[in-house]
């Protein structure tokens, strides 16, 4: 169909398609994720002045934003019920979530969305989403579960998420 077309071409824009898992939790026989997380990690700390303090707490600050799938889903399960209770699987794209759900979420702290759901720890990621704002974001969950559990495309996934 059209509407089918249409979010396809979305997903198309994605560069990366991985999920974030937090420190320790990168699944056995994952190797190349878990030196994958470590490199996140030196990089961190080593891209910095060392003369320039503020600037090491802020670059350690962003790269530890990550989420992990855990978080995502629990989020993901609050829609229509806890938060944004008109959300519409079918119809709320990434961009209406974040201004009817994300923002005021996390207006009252002040903070990032990652730092909502770990307000005392770094969660540095081993693998980086990227999506285009048009997208479902029932489709975007999707792809990042298909994505998490290795399988080949999110469709059957975001039927279970309806």
């Amino acid at each position: 169909t059209d509407k089918a077309a249409s979010h396809l071409a979305d997903l198309e824009g994605l560069v990366t398609l991985d999920v974030c898992w937090s420190k320790g939790a990168v699944p056995e026989g994952k190797p190349v994720l878990r030196a994958r997380q470590q490199n996140y990690k030196e990089f961190a700390i080593n891209y910095a002045d060392p003369e320039d303090l503020r600037w090491r707490e802020k670059v350690e600050e962003l790269a530890g934003r990550g989420i992990t799938l855990e978080a995502l889903l629990h989020f993901y399960r609050r829609l229509g019920s806890e938060v944004m209770t008109h959300y519409d699987p079918g119809c709320h794209t990434v961009a209406d979530v974040v201004r009817q759900a994300i923002i005021p979420l996390t207006a009252i702290g002040r903070c990032a969305w990652a730092t909502y759901w770990t307000p005392k720890k770094s969660t540095f990621p081993s693998k980086w989403v990227t999506h285009a704002w048009s997208t479902l974001l029932q489709d975007l969950v999707a792809a990042v579960i298909a994505n998490a559990l290795e399988e080949q495309d999110y469709g059957s996934v975001a039927i279970r998420l309806e």
